[in-house]
């Protein structure tokens, strides 16, 4: 994390310097990143063993905003089985769409814990990927700006680390929120 902290404060003093990097080889490298990422086990956190719990749940048709990992431990479930204190007794706090994602990579993953987290962990780099591309377009034709923009979010080792290495659902998020900022100026309603 310290290495990454640094590696960012050297590229935005070079920048700041005169540092021009290509960033369409900046986002291909954070993609590049991201997808040998997303072939390791998630690093530093244990959140997406509970996005593939509330997948299963609301596979096998119970509500993950009433149920909990427990709810499949008892039924000797092999996803609930693989879930970690402390989250055995929390219920969902995403919404609906983020359900839908975490039930539809427990589909795609046959079901089993590994399949799920695969196919979460891949929903997650691709989103992060994506958001990187289009924070990069948003910064207009400024070489300076479309860099900057590709140094602090695509080939940004700490978030990297955090988002695509950790599993975390905020890339979704975060990538709904950026293009409803490319939206806005000509679709607001659909930004919205």
């Amino acid at each position: 994390v310290v290495l990454a902290v640094a590696a960012v404060a050297c590229a935005l003093v070079g920048l700041s310097r005169g540092w021009r990097p290509d960033a369409r080889r900046l986002v291909t490298g954070g993609a590049v990143a991201s997808g040998l990422l997303a072939m390791v086990a998630p690093l530093a956190s244990a959140d997406v063993l509970m996005y593939a719990v509330y997948g299963r749940l609301a596979q096998l048709g119970l509500d993950p905003y009433a149920n909990t990992a427990r709810t499949l431990i008892d039924r000797a479930d092999p996803i609930g089985l693989a879930a970690e204190r402390p989250w055995l007794d929390t219920t969902s706090v995403y919404g609906p769409l983020a359900t839908l994602v975490q039930e539809l990579s427990v589909r795609l993953g046959g079901g089993t814990m590994h399949g799920a987290v695969l196919w979460l962990v891949l929903v997650n780099a691709f989103a992060f990927v994506g958001a990187g591309a289009l924070l990069v377009r948003l910064a207009g034709p400024d070489p300076a700006r479309r860099a900057r923009a590709a140094v602090l979010w695509v080939a940004n080792p700490l978030l990297l680390y955090v988002l695509v290495a950790g599993a975390h659902l905020d890339a979704q998020a975060i990538a709904l929120a950026v293009l409803a900022l490319a939206l806005l100026p000509r679709r607001a309603l659909l930004a919205g």
